[in-house]
């Protein structure tokens, strides 16, 4: 028995799509007078310029441009403050949700003059499109100079996940509206902190594997292997509340999202219990060995796997079958050799536990750019100057 192999995890992070909008023309939404037509002009192609490079895939630019975006936004929104509302003229938003299942998808909500649900939802496309390039970058990963490589997609990855938790926040906060209005899942915090926790997961997934191609010890590995199951069983229980609420279970969310984070936290206990097995080997416990696998074996049993007929998660689902293979396999062999020549005693499945949790990645805390103040003369009889 030579107590399993430290294979090098084989990484493939479930894609998100991102959100549709509509066109905005800031300059025509409000009564303003023409000589600060040109400060809600800027708005305008700032926005377009973001709309056009995520529509395109060009993740890095986009990025750029939602960090130019932003400022102006909120800019907008503190001097829109000031002024009564038959400044606005017409300003509807209207987007799509990247989380939400079915009709959800591809309904368009549309609110008037809520500036807030815009700042949500760019906000919820910046943090995507940090999350996207980080899953770009792993894509690319080969064992030639690793350590260099997982860098730039594990910061990516905290910061994501430091600006889902600042749009959890602004949602708690600032865009509060009744669901039925939105019945979206971007209008419930829980789903950024679901993102969030997601981000972190997949942010220690790289730390794993860089430990697993490292020959680390097994028990290091475990307690990482369980920090993730802990973030991922996080998720489950945010995908569960998150669709209580809006008493749709089941048929709310993405349910290739769902299934995803479920097969994800299964997938790292079962491997926190499988490198438990393989210390347990090493020091010669041989009954604990099977105990722990047997274990890992009955959990990455329990949920069924299946694609949901989304192509992205079917190549996660690819790389959960080989880890599961493994397993058996490494159960197969411990459990048959104790039989004929150790004879061991297996302990009871409850004696055994997951390793104690490390955690060793966190979110990067968003930190917003300075607002642009804007100058706004408003057309009507009462003229005001913002600065």
């Amino acid at each position: 028995m030579n107590g399993g192999s430290l294979i090098p995890n084989p990484m493939h992070v479930f894609g998100i799509e991102l959100p549709e909008t509509n066109e905005l023309v800031f300059e025509n939404s409000f009564y303003i007078e023409d000589d600060t037509k040109q400060n809600f002009k800027t708005i305008t192609d700032l926005r377009k310029e973001v709309v056009v490079a995520s529509t395109r895939l060009f993740t890095d630019a986009a990025i750029k441009g939602v960090r130019r975006y932003l400022p102006y936004l909120h800019g907008l929104i503190e001097s829109a403050d000031r002024f009564p509302p038959d400044f606005i003229r017409h300003f509807q938003l209207s987007w799509s949700s990247a989380l939400a299942n079915g009709k959800y998808n591809t309904t368009k909500i549309k609110l008037r003059a809520n500036f807030f649900f815009e700042v949500v939802q760019v906000m919820s496309v910046y943090g995507l499109l940090h999350r996207k390039s980080a899953v770009e970058k792993i894509s690319e990963f080969s064992d030639d100079n690793f350590d260099e490589q997982c860098k730039a997609p594990l910061l990516l990855l905290r910061q994501a996940a430091g600006i889902f938790i600042r749009t959890s926040e602004i949602v708690s906060t600032k865009f509060v509206v009744d669901f039925r209005s939105v019945p979206i899942p971007e209008t419930n915090s829980l789903s950024f902190v679901l993102l969030a926790n997601m981000c972190v997961a997949e942010g220690q997934e790289i730390i794993v594997r860089k430990a697993i191609s490292k020959n680390t010890s097994p028990t290091v590995i475990a307690k990482l292997c369980a920090g993730i199951y802990n973030m991922f069983d996080n998720c489950v229980h945010s995908v569960d509340s998150i669709e209580e609420s809006a008493k749709k279970k089941g048929n709310f969310l993405k349910k290739s999202l769902g299934k995803y984070v479920k097969l994800s936290r299964n997938l790292y206990g079962a491997m926190a219990y499988r490198y438990m097995g393989l210390h347990c080997f090493q020091i010669g416990n041989p009954g604990e060995a099977v105990a722990y696998l047997r274990r890992a074996v009955e959990l990455i049993n329990e949920e069924a796997v299946d694609n949901m007929g989304d192509d992205d998660l079917s190549n996660f689902c690819s790389k959960f079958e080989q880890e599961k293979h493994v397993i058996i396999t490494t159960f197969d062999e411990y459990h048959d050799d104790n039989e004929s020549i150790y004879h061991d005693r297996v302990p009871n499945d409850g004696d055994i536990e997951l390793p104690e949790a490390k955690v060793l990645v966190h979110p990067e805390p968003y930190i917003p750019s300075e607002i642009v103040e804007l100058e706004i003369n408003q057309r009507e009889s009462s003229f005001c100057l913002i600065q």
